[in-house]
């Protein structure tokens, strides 16, 4: 029988807590943040993912040494609670509640990416059956809901792999070779971007919340919470290197990706090579 603390089962290995890593990073963060970067870093929306992600990964050590020391299910609410005291745990509780209010936003933009796939669908009840899905299966309990958010994360992972592996062969790479394309704003602008993607590449440090859970946090946890979060930032970068060299900057700055995802897809225009050419969105030479 697992072992059991507090009534929960020790359940979580490495590769369950990789995939619940992948899957809170992975999110509506890419779609929304990736054109308003554009518009911020230009060409430079690729290397500012990877910048995202070593600030990320910079204060979530912190968080994995606490939570391999001191695993504990609750995360940091459990932290605050223990060692500064009720009343600020409360609050740090009330905080993060408000604040989850956000996941409505994931639901919505669920919706909008699922409405433009099969149209007639209504975003709102596609919005409220997403989100009552994931919670009936947090409700069942965390093993399930592990199991689903691997087969989630397959879904995620091929789809933008996808994306990337018919995009690439579109990409002008000319466009990375322009130091005024790379960093339009300069240092100043670059590192605005990436400060912004943050926002995107962020989200393994709730794995600190499932310490009870885990078989072996002291190995497991820092481990997941590193490679999960470079893991996505490099799918995230080859994803920024379609969205800026598919299409001319201008015209995706500040816009969603399935503006690029409908001329890198497969279509009749890759048929030959003078019908490819006819069909390019960048001017000839």
């Amino acid at each position: 029988m697992d072992e059991q603390k507090n009534g929960l089962k020790k359940v979580l290995g490495f590769w369950d807590l990789m995939g619940i890593g992948v899957g809170q990073i992975i999110g509506s963060g890419i779609m929304v943040l990736t054109g308003i970067c554009i518009s911020i870093t230009g060409a430079g929306t690729p290397f500012a993912f990877l910048l995202a992600a070593v600030l990320v990964i910079c204060p979530n050590l912190v968080l994995a040494v606490l939570g391999s020391a001191v695993p504990a299910t609750g995360g940091m609410y459990t932290y605050v609670r223990d060692y500064i005291g009720k009343k600020a745990g409360f609050f740090y509780l009330a905080l993060l509640v408000a604040g989850q209010l956000v996941l409505a936003m994931f639901a919505i933009t669920f919706a909008e990416y699922a409405c433009s796939i099969i149209p007639g669908l209504n975003e709102t009840v596609v919005a409220f059956a997403i989100l009552t899905l994931c919670f009936v299966m947090n409700i069942v309990g965390v093993d399930m809901a592990a199991k689903l958010q691997n087969v989630l994360v397959v879904v995620l992972v091929v789809a933008m792999a996808l994306f990337v592996a018919f995009g690439l062969p579109k990409v002008n790479w000319d466009v990375f070779t322009q130091p005024d394309a790379i960093m339009p704003n300069g240092i100043v602008g670059f590192l605005t971007g990436a400060s912004l993607l943050t926002f995107a590449t962020g989200g393994a440090e709730f794995l600190s919340e499932l310490g009870g859970e885990m078989k072996n946090p002291g190995r497991d946890l820092p481990r997941a919470m590193i490679s999960s979060t470079g893991l996505v930032a490099i799918i995230y970068a080859f994803i920024g290197v379609v969205a800026v060299g598919v299409l001319p900057i201008d015209q995706v700055a500040g816009q969603s990706l399935v503006l690029v995802a409908e001329p890198s897809s497969p279509s009749p225009c890759t048929t030959s090579s003078s019908s490819a050419a006819a069909c390019s969105p960048w001017p000839p030479p």
